[in-house]
């Protein structure tokens, strides 16, 4: 994800302290990746989520609030993501925000560890959530949709009352032929030391390295041009975009 400048976004990360950078390698030092080889794709899925802007800024608005109720202000403090005391505070998110982000959980992205709770596994994803008549009218009148309400995921009406066994046969076929094919491909065929390369080929240029010394982070399989590590850069990108 890239910004203009003058863009709001990066207005609200200058005020951050520049949190584009926080708790991210430089990228020249492998030892800074230490333990790659292990990573599962739960941990890659978070390397590369964590660098997102956007879902940073999503941080900073949910942990200024706990800030703000936990001093008793009404505006929390600016500094509040990298305040240490909250370095493993996470939010379960709304069910747009799951579905826009691809994660149920949100923890703070200055860090490259999460911490996962014992048996939070078994409740990712799902959320009981109770629609209001009114809600219910608007989108029978047409006025609104599941779409909006539910942002990028599917709404599915289960009956508890009801044998379930039924109710579930065939559902994860059906939600798999929905599935984007792309983000199926990303996911099913990367390749980690392509991957780890991405990682650091971004954070190097973030920190504000050359495209040139970016180069000479590439395998040396690799033709070590500019061109080529803006290529890896763009890559990068995507996978912070779309992963």
């Amino acid at each position: 994800m890239t910004f203009r400048q003058d863009d709001p976004m990066i207005r609200t990360l200058k005020s951050l302290g520049n949190p584009l950078q926080g708790g991210v390698p430089d990228g020249s030092d492998p030892d800074d990746y230490a333990g790659w080889e292990d990573w599962d794709d739960d941990q890659w899925h978070w390397e590369f989520k964590r660098r997102n802007p956007a879902v940073r800024v999503e941080y900073f608005k949910l942990i200024r609030q706990y800030d703000a109720e936990e001093e008793g202000s009404e505006i929390g403090r600016t500094n509040a993501m990298q305040n240490k005391e909250y370095a493993d505070v996470f939010f379960y998110l709304t069910p747009a925000l799951t579905a826009k982000w691809g994660m149920s959980v949100l923890y703070n992205p200055l860090y490259s560890k999460r911490k996962i709770l014992k048996g939070l596994s078994q409740h990712l994803g799902f959320q009981r959530r109770t629609i209001g008549a009114h809600t219910l009218d608007a989108i029978n009148r047409g006025q609104t949709s599941w779409f909006n309400l539910m942002g990028l995921g599917i709404a599915i009406t289960f009956d508890p009352n009801a044998p379930l066994k039924h109710q579930l046969d065939g559902l994860e076929e059906y939600l798999m032929s929905l599935r984007n094919s792309k983000a199926e491909r990303d996911i099913e065929r990367h390749h980690t030391l392509k991957w780890l390369t991405y990682l650091r080929v971004h954070d190097a240029k973030i920190s504000g390295a050359s495209w040139k010394d970016c180069a000479q982070l590439l395998p040396t399989t690799n033709v070590k041009t500019p061109q080529a590590a803006r290529d890896c850069f763009r890559q990068a990108l995507r996978l912070i975009e779309g992963l």
